[in-house]
């Protein structure tokens, strides 16, 4: 699904997505709108886990201001509703992997309850 930088199968929008914003944050990269835009534009053409990934990364970006041109457009509100009829695993999943967007504080907090150790 990577190489060059493009997605080269819906199948892994989601993780695409994710994975985009990650690594653009972490090298500093503010070329990463573009992308996430595209797939947000073409949401209904994936599956809910998918749109919870693309929805997620959306807002990471907004909210790490890596990018100034994304605006609070109502997709955390968006979010956090198809994340209220998926499987509580998809928000620990998502908040697991950097995408703290998808955790509201509730959400966070009952993580925290039923985290098990790793030790």
């Amino acid at each position: 699904a990577v190489g060059d930088g493009a997605l080269h199968a819906d199948a892994f929008a989601g993780g695409f997505a994710r994975w985009l914003v990650l690594t653009a944050i972490a090298d500093r990269a503010h070329d990463v709108y573009a992308p996430i835009e595209a797939l947000r534009a073409q949401l209904h053409n994936y599956d809910a886990i998918d749109q919870a990934h693309i929805l997620a990364a959306y807002e990471h970006i907004r909210l790490s201001g890596i990018n100034n041109r994304i605006r609070d457009c109502g997709e955390g509100r968006r979010l956090r509703k198809l994340l209220s009829h998926l499987p509580d695993a998809v928000t620990t999943q998502l908040y697991k992997m950097g995408m703290t967007a998808a955790a509201t504080p509730a959400s966070f907090s009952k993580m925290q309850r039923t985290a098990t150790p790793l030790s």
